[in-house]
This record gives structure tokens, C-alpha cells and sequence, in this order.
């Protein structure tokens, strides 16, 4: 094997670990991103999630790095009042790597673990439905879910829906990866919540 392959396949390993392992500290994700003099404004949420999330902000962002690559930017998105985990609010990351989407809904299920949330049978059941809804991810892409406490989960791809997920337990499970106070990403949990200074 050539040392130029042996490269390749490093850094497609490290891009992979990247998907799945845990991070380092994070940075706050800019509202807007300047180019050259002018100020770009992130796009606002997709008009379907609009309509189900009428007049919500940000109430915070942050990025997901691991050993300084980008993995993610994330925003969290709530009424004008604040996050409360009992009303309903909406997550949204936009990837910066390409991650199939089992992988995605594998760590999603290890990350719920962490967080000791759902049971063993839970687990089982949400594996598939993400299985089924999640699709790969490339550079760009950006993947909203929309949480309203006791109603079936919904998620959106680059603006159009992919699917519901419809256990009501799954929802609290599946946003408690970045907003449990047992998170494996407490820093980002606090920039997504408006806390990070």
C-alpha cells in the first residue's frame, strides 16, 4: 500500500470516528456569516416546520467538533418565552461531513444509554423507525426535527419532510442527546440553551 493510500484511508477512518465518537470543546455558531462586506443571515426554518413552529427563535447554537474537524452546527429553536422541555420546540443541525444514516441512528441509540433514557425494547424499536427515517448526510445538509411533548416526532431533510417517528417517549429520548443534563456534550447543551457566555 502506497503511503499516499495509507493517508486516504486515515482520514476516512478519522472522518468516521468523527460521526461517532465523543467530542471536544465547543464553539458558538455566528447568526450570520460574513462574506468579504457583506453579512450572509442563515436561512430561517423550512416553511412546513414555520407552520408547525410559528414565531420561534433561536435560542441557541453551537458547533460539534472532534479533535478539531467540524462535525455539526446545531440551533436550537423554541417559542419567544425561552426553552421549556414540556411545549414545543425544534432542532436543527447542519452537517459539515458525510455520515451514512445508520450510523447516524446507531450513535443516536448510544447516546440515549448515556443519558439513560428508554429501555432495552425502546431501544430495539427507535434503532429501526431511525433506520427507516434517517437518510445519509453530506456536507450542507440540514436536518430538522420537531419535538411537541406527547405527539409523534417529525423530521425534515434540506426543507421537505421524511418522516414521523410516532412513540411519544421517543421524542424526550431522542432530544435529551443534546438537552438532557446528562448529555455527553454539556458545553453545547449550554450554548443551545442560551447559557454559553
Amino acid at each position: 500500500m502506497s503511503a499516499s493510500t495509507r493517508f486516504r484511508a486515515r482520514e476516512a477512518a478519522a472522518l468516521a470516528l468523527a460521526a461517532l465518537m465523543a467530542t471536544q470543546p465547543l464553539a458558538q455558531v455566528p447568526a450570520a456569516k460574513a462574506s468579504g462586506s457583506v453579512v450572509v443571515a442563515e436561512p430561517p426554518l423550512p416553511e412546513a416546520v414555520r407552520t408547525l413552529a410559528p414565531g420561534f427563535v433561536v435560542q441557541g447554537e453551537g458547533n460539534l467538533r472532534w479533535f478539531g474537524l467540524l462535525v455539526y452546527q446545531s440551533r436550537l429553536w423554541s417559542p419567544p418565552g425561552g426553552w421549556r422541555p414540556n411545549e414545543p420546540y425544534v432542532l436543527e443541525i447542519r452537517y459539515a461531513r458525510s455520515i451514512k444514516g445508520e450510523q447516524l441512528a446507531e450513535r443516536s441509540i448510544q447516546e440515549m444509554l448515556h443519558t439513560r433514557a428508554g429501555t432495552e425494547v425502546q431501544h430495539q424499536q427507535w434503532l429501526q423507525a431511525m433506520q427507516k427515517t434517517f437518510p445519509d448526510v453530506k456536507d450542507g445538509d440540514r436536518l430538522v426535527g420537531f419535538a411537541a411533548p406527547g405527539a409523534a416526532t417529525k423530521f425534515f431533510m434540506n426543507g421537505k419532510p421524511i418522516g414521523d417517528i410516532d412513540d411519544p417517549a421517543f421524542g424526550p429520548a431522542f432530544f435529551g442527546i443534546w438537552l438532557s443534563p446528562a448529555t455527553s456534550h454539556p458545553d453545547l447543551r449550554r450554548m443551545l440553551l442560551g447559557q454559553a457566555r
